[in-house]
């Protein structure tokens, strides 16, 4: 009672945003701090913005019929609805045929206890049109022939179909119109490009190969929020170069460091460093950043491991993508700002990038180990639908969707001591 009070006296409102999502135990901490009676607390106020029909984060624990009985407690106790029916995301297109689809009685994409109330179009004179000025179908169905399909067959029909119907909407003929109505002088007009097109899909995997269906057709992809920024070869190029900045004296530390993309020595040529005066450039820019380092120069030795090196010039030059690139960056501003904020010591702040390499933790926040989003703006957007939560896009597709067959993975489980030749104590589960 203590603590509720505490919270109370320091809190006087709470806002559950994507109430849909939440799960019953963290319910139960919000109903304890702002719904249930406690005497001599002083007034209290709970809001839940949610919407059923959202709810996707069933597989971390999130349940939506926790969200509908708490919605029905606090209609129950006097709490008031507020509607909030337009959406401004949608064409008006789009929005009826969501509400369609949404409609109650089809059993595909309505349960019976999540209510489906209609949404009314914010954007009046939204349109997307061809080049003769006509309306696109808001939604495409794909079909494909009757036969034996595989998993895998389907999943590569479905890109190879959808990379070529990205293709034509980019090819310069489609058209987003913007304006109060159909025949306004007022609304603007202008071709589609690939950076407004989204791909949703269920998994990694499947992205993957929707990016390679999408680059063989010519259309440019980047991923968005992809995960794993630790675990790609950038953040080891870091995590090498950082434990020869603090030992520059320790040879295999050094041959290590040099090999990586901050300094470009070919895996060939590192017996020939092996004994280098120390004037040579090589040693001269590693005992440079060392010195950098323990004088904890962070935005020093950073600028040096990016600039001095050469590293920006070789990885636009070189690759000509801005993949690698973003994530050399992106790594750079996550060590400057923990190094600076918990005033680390040049090892610690080694140790903290190796932690998180190491998947031991992550830096705070929701996408802390998720790789940013090349700055590329004809590249088509893919992510994951769970990632895909507050994002906008003028195009969206779906790839697998809800009927794609189950995986045709296979893997093996068994419990530490179970396996013998009497009870092996096997499992086969589909992915």
């Amino acid at each position: 009672e203590a603590l509720i009070r505490a919270v109370r006296g320091r809190y006087r409102l709470a806002l559950v945003d994507e109430a849909q999502d939440t799960d019953p135990i963290q319910w139960e901490a919000f109903r304890a701090l702002f719904v249930e009676e406690l005497a001599g607390a002083p007034e209290s106020g709970l809001w839940l913005i949610g919407d059923p029909k959202q709810a996707i984060y069933g597989f971390r624990g999130a349940d939506v019929y926790t969200y509908l009985a708490a919605q029905s407690e606090l209609e129950q106790a006097g709490a008031p609805r507020v509607p909030l029916q337009t959406t401004f995301r949608s064409t008006p297109a789009l929005t009826g045929a969501l509400n369609l689809l949404l409609a109650e009685g089809d059993p595909l994409f309505h349960e019976a206890r999540i209510e489906c109330s209609p949404a009314l179009a914010g954007r009046s004179g939204a349109r997307f049109c061809d080049g003769a000025d006509l309306d696109l179908a808001p939604v495409v169905l794909l079909r494909f022939p009757a036969g034996p399909w595989t998993a895998e067959g389907v999943r590569q029909a479905h890109a190879q179909a959808l990379a070529a119907e990205v293709s034509a909407l980019c090819a310069g003929q489609h058209f987003v119109v913007e304006g109060p109505g159909q025949e306004s002088p007022g609304q603007a007009r202008r071709a589609l490009v690939p950076s407004e097109v989204a791909v949703l899909a269920r998994s990694g995997r499947e992205l993957a190969t929707v990016a390679a269906a999408l680059r063989r057709a010519g259309v440019p992809a980047a991923f968005l929020k992809q995960d794993g920024l630790f675990q790609t070869r950038e953040a080891e190029d870091f995590l090498h170069v950082l434990r020869a900045v603090l030992e520059p004296h320790r040879r295999a530390l050094r041959y290590r460091a040099w090999n990586t993309a901050f300094f470009g020595v070919e895996l060939a040529d590192l017996p020939r460093c092996a004994e280098l005066p120390a004037e040579h450039p090589l040693l001269a820019r590693l005992f440079r950043w060392s010195r950098r380092a323990a004088a904890r120069d962070y935005p020093g030795l950073l600028r040096g491991l990016l600039e001095e090196s050469g590293l920006l010039e070789r990885e636009v030059l070189l690759r000509q993508g801005e993949r690698e690139l973003t994530n050399y960056l992106h790594l750079a501003e996550l060590l400057l700002e923990v190094g600076l904020r918990e005033r680390l010591e040049a090892r610690e702040l080694t140790e903290r990038l190796a932690s998180w390499v190491a998947g031991e933790r992550l830096p705070p926040g929701e996408d802390g180990g998720v790789q940013r989003l090349e700055a590329d703006a004809r590249a088509v957007q893919l992510l994951t639908i769970h990632k895909s939560k507050g994002l906008e896009a003028e195009v969206v597709f779906l790839f697998g969707g809800i009927s794609d067959p189950p995986q045709d993975d296979l893997y093996l489980f068994h419990r530490w001591g179970d396996l013998d030749e009497d009870e092996p104590g096997v499992a086969l589960f589909h992915e």
